[in-house]
Order: structure tokens, then sequence, then C-alpha cells
């Protein structure tokens, strides 16, 4: 047996117990429902008690302290999306569900505020004088990670800050802020991608042109507001969300990155960095595909192109560690909403919901999820100087998914920086004969070909001269 199959973990696996929120016909069952569900009336007793009690959760929230437990205050959210005025939040299938006190604030900051304001008013958005009411959805919670803390691999927890150190994460803050920044202008350049064969127009569009599909939908439906707001749900933006967590900087062990680069013309590689010092060493075998008249390949033709480079040097280290940082921790961005979102609402639609057409069965657009030939699987295993081991994929020279796209850009800024030198200290020989981590799509001929390239990259990096 292979001593990383001992314990092989899924990064992405739910935990076993994990706190997750209520159907939601359970949530909303233990109100009584009218038969048609409309909101309160500006000026009414209902109307002005319900701006009291979200005011005085808006004030209690704000004085939280990160530590104190998310279950009081989550229960005091819920109770107050189930009473009279917000009870029309009914119409978002999506109940909101943080699983800590950062992360209820931090919902809140970006855009839960604003959704539930306006149940009691809807905002009146657009360009003087011409505004128009807007329907208002929610964004998503984002994920809290702590040591110790359920819902992640364990391995993660030697790069994951206490909740009691508020000054551990202050030197990855600035990556947290890129990756942020990184993802948002990805998700929005898929949007504007009309080249994807599968898009569908609603999620290129402007919020206007947005509403428009979608009344025209609800009304050839016959669901009217029903309708109209599944289907703006259906078309909301949607992308990886960074964890709420205090990250530490991986300063220590080696980056292993396998696999073929390029199509055409490849290179099947093989790189070695010393996250401690930056020392790079990288075994690259490249060559071009001979073609046969019928597009298949001459694999002998082929081989016999191949030329070899071996190279040592230097890389930066903060770009080394940002980039190991972000192939560590994108296994558990989730994907969700980031902020909430405005729609137009049509003067057409009143807006009501016959309680009897729940909001069942919505689903989420995917955004940019394309496939090129050229595209290749990297495997990727940052191996600590003890302790768990922790392996990955990675696409290479891009990817569809903002916060993969975000790993492989700040590895390519990494691996472009090599200034070529002499080699320092040994290089790795082997993979460590301990447990690894892996995700779901690494398997164990991945964790093997890592092992081979491994073996055979470490003769090559032996001939190199040693610095003096």
């Amino acid at each position: 047996m292979r001593p990383w199959l001992a314990c092989a973990l899924l990064l992405a696996a739910p935990a076993a117990g994990q706190d997750a929120p209520p159907a939601h016909a359970d949530f909303w069952s233990a109100i009584a429902l009218a038969d048609r569900r409309v909101p309160c009336t500006e000026g009414t007793v209902e109307h002005r008690a319900a701006v009291a009690r979200l005011s005085a959760f808006d004030r209690e929230l704000g004085e939280l302290r990160e530590r104190d437990a998310v279950a009081p205050a989550r229960r005091q959210l819920h109770l107050l999306l189930q009473s009279p005025c917000f009870r029309f939040g009914f119409e978002s299938a999506r109940i909101p569900w943080p699983d800590s006190v950062p992360a209820l604030q931090d919902w809140f900051a970006r855009g839960g505020g604003s959704w539930l304001s306006s149940y009691l008013e809807l905002p009146r958005l657009g360009v003087v004088p011409d505004l128009h009411p807007h329907v208002v959805l929610p964004p998503d919670p984002r994920p809290t990670l702590q040591p110790g803390s359920v819902g992640h691999p364990h391995a993660l927890d030697r790069w994951l800050c206490p909740a009691s150190d508020a000054a551990c994460g202050a030197s990855t803050r600035g990556w947290v802020a890129r990756a942020e920044h990184a993802i948002r202008q990805h998700t929005q350049a898929a949007r504007a991608d009309d080249s994807w064969l599968f898009a569908d127009d609603r999620t290129r569009q402007r919020p206007a042109d947005v509403s428009a599909a979608c009344v025209e939908q609800a009304r050839d439906d016959g669901g009217g507001y029903a309708a109209f707001r599944a289907c703006l749900e259906d078309a909301r933006p949607v992308q990886a969300l960074v964890p709420i967590a205090g990250f530490r900087v991986p300063d220590r062990g080696w980056l292993l990155v396998s696999g073929r680069r390029g199509h055409y013309e490849f290179c099947d590689e093989v790189a070695a960095y010393d996250l401690a010092t930056g020392q790079a060493l990288v075994d690259a075998s490249c060559s071009a595909l001979a073609l046969e008249p019928d597009g298949t390949v001459d694999r002998d033709r082929t081989n016999m192109r191949r030329r070899h480079d071996v190279r040592s040097g230097r890389v930066s280290v903060e770009h080394l560690r940002e980039a190991a940082w972000m192939l560590l921790f994108r296994s558990q961005f989730v994907e969700g909403q980031e902020g909430s979102a405005s729609f137009p609402l049509p003067a057409e639609l009143r807006r009501e919901w016959a309680t009897e057409r729940g909001p069942s069965g919505f689903t989420t657009t995917l955004y940019g999820a394309g496939f090129s030939t050229a595209q290749t699987s990297l495997t990727w295993m940052l191996v600590p100087p003890e302790g768990d081991a922790i392996a990955g994929d990675l696409t290479w020279p891009s990817s569809p998914q903002g916060a993969e796209d975000h790993a492989v850009q700040l590895l390519t800024v990494a691996e472009r920086g090599l200034v070529r030198g002499c080699r320092g200290g040994r290089p790795p020989a082997a993979l460590p004969d301990r447990h690894v981590v892996v995700d779901e799509f690494v398997d164990g001929d991945d964790i093997d070909r890592l092992q081979r390239d491994l073996t055979s990259a470490h003769q090559a990096w032996m001939a190199l001269a040693p610095c003096r």
C-alpha cells in the first residue's frame, strides 16, 4: 500500500454533522402563511414595528465580538425574517446561515442588510430623475475557517490563525484582497464574454436587460411575479467566495509541480520550489507534436524532437508563497453571490407571491464554464518540513473557474521571475513517506507520476553546478 493512501482525504468533502440550514419548507413552516404574500404597507403599525426591529438587530449585531457564539445572533436573524413585513423573504430559497459572528456581520454588510431593508421599501435606482423600484437579491454567507473547526482538512490548520490572534494574518490580508479582486474581474469578464456557445443571454446583460428577459419569460409561463423572481435567482451573479479567516504565510517546505504545459508545442516539466529561500529547480522535456495527414500523432517522431532544459536559480519568495497559499486554500472557496444584486421591477408586475408556489428547484447559472484542448492538468504537492503533505491539480494555462485561474496566474508570475543561477542545497529526490491529503481530482496514478518525474529530475538537478 502506498503510504499516502493511508490517509487520503477529500478537500471538498463536507464534514459529518456540520451545521447546515434547514430546508426552505421547514424554515417557514413555523409561521402561518396567508393565501397570498404581499409586502407591508408603509406607515402601518406593522411597518413601523419592522423598521424598529431591523434597526435594533443592526445595532446589536455591531456590538457582537468575533469570538461570540453565532447561534443566538443567527436565531435573532431568523426570528426577524419570520416576523411581519419580513416574511416576504419567503421568496428567496437561500436561507442565510452564517457559521460565525464575523460571517454574519460580513453577510449583513455585503448586502444582507440591504436585502432586509428592501422588504420595508424597495430601493429606487437609476439615473436621476428616471428612478425605478428594484428587487434585491441577498448575498451568500462566506464560510469561516479556524484551526480545529469542522468543514476543512485539519492538515490546513498549520496555515490558519487562531481567532484570539488578531495580528496573525496581517501579512496575508493583501493576498486575500488581491484574490477577491481577481475573482470578481474573472466573473465579470465571463459574464461579458459572448464567445461561449452555451452562454445564457441573461448572464451577459445589464440588470435592466435581465429584468426585461425575465418578465418576458414570466409572461410566457403565466407565473407572474413568482416566475419573474425565480428567473432573477437563476441569473444572479455567482462567483467563488474567499473564506473568512486569518491566514499564515506558507514559508517552509517544498512546492512541487509536475505535468505537461502546452499542446501542439509542449514541455513535460517537473519543478521544485523552496518556500523558505525561493530556490527553483526545473527539469523540462520539450517537443512539438508530429502530426500525420489524418491528424493522428506520430509518437516516435514527436519523441525524437525532444530537447531537455534543466535549470536552477531563484524566484521571488513573496510571489511563490502567495501562489502556494492560493493552491492550498482554493478548494475551500465556495460558490455564491458576493454582494446584493438589484434588478428593476417592471411596472406590469405586482409584487406578490402565492404561497403554494414556493421557491423550489432554483438553479444557479455557471459562468464561463468552458474548455479548450490547449488546457492541461498539472499535479502539485506542498511538502512541509513535518506533518501531512497536501496535493491537488491545476488546469493550465488558464481556468474557467475564478479561484483556480487566480492560482494559475500567481504561479505563472512566480515562475516567470526565475533568475538562473547555481544550485543551492540538495534537491528533493522522493515524495515524503507520510500521509498526503489530496483533493477529489487527484488519484494514485497522479501521485505515482509525480514520484517518477521527481526521481528522474533529481539526477539531472544533482548534475547542475552547486553554489560555493
